[in-house]
């Protein structure tokens, strides 16, 4: 079985309250499918990106 190293989810078109529920669940999903695993994360702006930053999710980065 082959697992990704990183993927990439597009949460630009939503708000900060829906961008940091999906960006929480994705991180805790995949970190317990694959704990090296990165997900790549677009987003609307920096301040919904300095929110979900705060939330110190280690497997999160910002494209």
């Amino acid at each position: 079985k082959t697992k990704a190293s990183e993927i990439e989810i597009d949460l630009s078109s939503l708000n900060i309250i829906e961008a940091s529920k999906l960006a929480v669940l994705s991180s805790a999903l995949y970190y317990g499918k694959n704990p090296e695993g990165k997900i790549k994360c677009r987003l609307q702006s920096a301040g919904i990106r300095n929110f979900i930053t705060g939330l110190a999710l280690h497997n999160i980065e910002f494209v």
